[in-house]
């Protein structure tokens, strides 16, 4: 169970980089 939660927290956070990486991208567009 420990290296699940791991596992999911890892994949929670390299999500959340590549949404703030998108936000960036979009801005510099705008």
């Amino acid at each position: 169970l420990e290296e699940e939660n791991r596992r999911l927290k890892k994949m929670y956070a390299e999500a959340q980089l590549s949404t703030d990486l998108l936000k960036e991208a979009l801005a510099k567009k705008w």
